[in-house]
């Protein structure tokens, strides 16, 4: 399979630590979580994606990425999810 038809049969869940967002209002995590969902679709195009808020106590982000190809291309992928995260949260802030 290529790199493109591997992206297009992922699982991607982002779990977000409401604690690392600091003292934003609900109001701007919403947005922030719209914003990262949007841009992993753009990314992934045809991959579940998943984006939500950790309401419960947390000190990290989690990503957990499910597909086809081999670890290294899982772990690639987690990485580029937490860079895109950390892109779309620095253009809000």
């Amino acid at each position: 399979m290529t790199p493109s038809e591997l992206k297009a049969h992922l699982s991607i869940e982002h779990r977000i630590c409401r604690n690392s967002l600091g003292e934003s209002d609900n109001e701007f995590v919403d947005q922030y979580v719209e914003a990262l969902s949007d841009a992993l679709i753009a990314e992934y195009p045809g991959a579940r994606i998943d984006v939500n808020l950790d309401s419960d106590f947390c000190n990290d982000c989690q990503t957990f990425v499910t597909g086809r190809g081999d670890g290294d291309f899982i772990t690639e992928i987690r990485e580029n999810v937490n860079v895109i995260a950390n892109v779309v949260w620095d253009r809000m802030v």
